[in-house]
């Protein structure tokens, strides 16, 4: 009965690893570039005039 314990756990042990090497990898992936049109399509229009004003001020002591 404990062997067929140990060899459960054994096996969910392994299925936790291999499951969290799976997802370091395709983390990993998306990362050196293979997501990277995805990534162009997200990204902030960096020519918005719609910025606000920019305002002076001075410092009091």
């Amino acid at each position: 009965m404990i062997g067929l314990i140990k060899t459960i756990l054994i096996i969910i042990g392994l299925w936790v690893v291999i499951q969290f090497f799976s997802r370091l990898m395709s983390s990993t992936d998306q990362h050196t570039g293979n997501s990277t049109s995805a990534k162009n399509t997200h990204r902030k229009n960096d020519n918005n005039k719609d910025d606000g004003e920019y305002i002076e001020y001075e410092e009091i002591k």
